[in-house]
């Protein structure tokens, strides 16, 4: 749900909310579970990735985000 929320920030209302709802995503996926949706989350509201916590894409981080 939270990923659909990022999905919502961004196309509604791009910096309101998204930065609180991204830190609610990280928060959930903290053990490493799932922890690339932060990283789509981020891909979607066009900001760069958190080194620190970003996921290894395969074809690359440029590639994909611009899938």
């Amino acid at each position: 749900m939270e990923l659909a929320l990022c999905f919502r920030h961004t196309v509604r209302d791009p910096h309101d909310g998204i930065a609180a709802t991204i830190g609610r995503l990280r928060e959930l996926t903290r053990e490493g579970h799932y922890a690339y949706y932060v990283d789509i989350a981020r891909f979607m509201a066009a900001l760069p990735l958190d080194v620190r916590y970003s996921a290894r894409w395969i074809a690359g981080q440029q590639a994909t985000r611009e899938r």
